[in-house]
């Protein structure tokens, strides 16, 4: 699984190439096969990005005013990860900025157990590393 990882952040995080890099496209094809519990791993962590993703790109779609494109992104990001953040994040403003406000309530009130715990423990972090500075 560490080749598979050192190969795909070498292909992600630099400009090498398989077809221009020989030595690259080498290392790529002896990667050894997967196993199961490998295979399960990189979909739960590739499910995880892709819906972190989604969230992130629909809060952009928020700020230059597309909302309904926003808010069909962060409903994608939400399918495949229900707790992210940023895809609440950003069906809340899509609410906001349209003056949805009962539609707004009823969706954070629908999906706060998904992200009610990261809330509470963001909010503990904040009060433990401010609490001598306010």
């Amino acid at each position: 699984m560490g080749h598979v990882i050192a190969n795909d952040l070498e292909l992600i995080g630099t400009g090498r190439s398989v077809l221009l890099d020989k030595g690259l496209a080498s290392a790529v094809q002896k990667t050894q096969a997967f196993t199961e519990r490998e295979r399960l791993h990189a979909l739960a962590v590739e499910m995880f990005a892709k819906g972190y993703l989604k969230g992130m790109y629909a809060f952009g779609l928020v700020e230059t005013n597309l909302y309904d494109r926003a808010e069909k992104m962060a409903e994608e990001g939400l399918s495949l990860n229900p707790g992210d953040a940023w895809s609440v994040h950003s069906i809340a403003h899509v609410h906001e900025m349209r003056a949805e406000v009962e539609r707004g309530l009823k969706f954070m009130e629908q999906t706060e157990n998904n992200w009610k715990g990261e809330y509470e423990a963001a909010l503990t972090i904040f009060d433990n590393q401010n609490n001598g500075e306010l």
